[in-house]
């Protein structure tokens, strides 16, 4: 017998709605801060092993 993969299959998410164009330059804002005190490298990093972290087993 062969052990079988499931392969999974990520949705496409909807790009986040925000209620007003103040909250929309707010997130920018606070995105563009995190790169210049972190780095872009580091944040990707983080990021990428969050993602994996959150990904059902």
């Amino acid at each position: 017998m062969s052990a079988t993969k499931t392969a999974t299959v990520q949705e496409a998410r909807l790009p986040k709605q925000y209620d007003t164009e103040f909250e929309k330059k707010l997130m920018v804002d606070n995105l563009r801060l995190a790169v210049e005190i972190y780095g872009k490298d580091h944040l990707r990093k983080q990021f990428k092993s969050r993602k994996k972290q959150q990904t059902p087993a």
